[in-house]
């Protein structure tokens, strides 16, 4: 006897949140693994390092990613360039990439893996170079400007591994991506929470999202290039009369103290403040956007449903209740055509006193305690979540 195929009307969305994010959001997907919507999720729409943990999660090798995880250091994500490459390079070498072919593999059989498997990811991409300007996707939908969506059903295996790395490529910290001819940085610069793709999805009938909402960080450290020359600061200063090195530590003590008084230490400080607004703010935007949408798809409902009851009570016929229905059908309201979908959001932030986002240079070991209460902390929120709707 043949088993049934599940119904796939399930989508997750996982929203980006630095190194914090990937391991709460592990384990928001392990606690789902073991509710009765995991056999329907059909589709995991994800930005940054969402991204990476979708992919362990389109192809339910959940283990394996906790695995990956606690075995990570702060090295095998980051590793500091040299002072000279700062500016031109950005201060930290992306070296994620390698530690995954070591430890998993490369991503490209992950990502041929993911093109015929039960679960379809799509991970969200900021083009910076402008290639992907001219699409249909951006004719039709003006407000992704400068997004691509790449999905594990249409994109070719060596080039959705290239995005899935480029989705959590932080700029300011590290280089572009190249993905099919676009350069990709990280996708939370431009939708950081895709809820939106999952509203379009006319298969989904439920959301369940994990975010990390923890408001606008103050860059950890000194700044990059401070961070980079405080520890030279007490042999220069003997020699601070000399020409241009008393500059450099007169520079260097300015911005000490700016960082004292709580204002940006250098220019990639400011950079990287500016891009934690624009997360914070392209977040907000898409939780309005998608109530917005709700309650207007609400109030059409209610208001065809009075108009036709305050016509048949007024003595019309079928005719004109007919007319009624057909009038509201045809108006072209934007969110005429949208249904409104059940959807609960799990909103984890780190346990108090545990943060694994590195700074911008200096990048202290994490202890395993720290990783496994990140990721009991993402399991147990997400179960209160579940046992708060009735879900088993």
């Amino acid at each position: 006897m043949e088993m049934p195929v599940p119904q796939r009307d399930v989508a997750i969305v996982l929203a980006g949140g630095h190194v914090n994010g990937a391991f709460t959001a592990t384990g928001f997907l392990k606690r789902l693994r073991e509710s009765s919507l995991w056999p329907r999720v059909g589709t995991i729409f994800a930005t940054s390092s969402g991204g990476l943990v979708g992919t362990f999660a389109a192809l339910d090798r959940l283990d394996d990613l906790e695995k990956f995880l606690l075995g990570l250091q702060p090295s095998d994500i980051f590793r500091p360039r040299p002072l000279f490459a700062v500016l031109f390079r950005g201060p930290q070498e992306f070296v994620l990439p390698a530690t995954v072919v070591k430890r998993v593999g490369p991503l490209e059989h992950l990502a041929e893996e993911l093109s015929i498997a039960s679960r379809e990811l799509v991970v969200i991409v900021t083009d910076i170079g402008g290639a992907a300007q001219e699409s249909r996707q951006i004719q039709r939908f003006p407000l992704r400007q400068f997004e691509v969506a790449y999905s594990s059903r249409t994109t070719s295996p060596q080039v959705m591994a290239n995005a899935i790395f480029a989705s959590a490529a932080i700029p300011g910290y590290v280089e572009p991506i190249v993905v099919d001819g676009v350069i990709g940085v990280d996708g939370g610069w431009v939708r950081n929470y895709p809820l939106a793709h999952a509203f379009e999805r006319l298969e989904v009938s439920t959301i369940v999202s994990c975010s990390h909402r923890s408001g606008v960080s103050t860059p950890k450290g000194d700044g990059f290039v401070a961070s980079a020359l405080k520890p030279a600061l007490p042999f220069l200063k003997p020699f601070r009369y000399v020409p241009g090195i008393g500059t450099l530590v007169g520079e260097l003590e300015q911005a000490l103290e700016r960082r004292q008084r709580g204002f940006p230490v250098d220019l990639t400080d400011v950079l990287l403040r500016l891009g934690s607004i624009t997360i914070t703010r392209n977040m907000a935007f898409e939780d309005v956007l998608a109530d917005e949408k709700d309650r207007s798809v609400d109030a059409l409902f209610a208001l065809e449903h009075d108009v036709r009851t305050m016509a048949r009570a007024s003595g019309g016929d079928g005719n004109l209740d007919s007319a009624i229905a057909a009038r509201f059908l045809a108006a072209d309201f934007a969110f005429r055509h949208d249904r409104k979908l059940e959807r609960f959001e799990v909103c984890v932030t780190p346990p108090r006193g545990i943060d694994l986002d590195p700074g911008p240079r200096r990048l202290r070991p994490w202890r395993m305690e720290e990783k496994r209460a990140l990721i009991a902390r993402g399991y147990a929120l997400t179960d209160q979540a579940l046992r708060t709707r009735g879900i088993r």
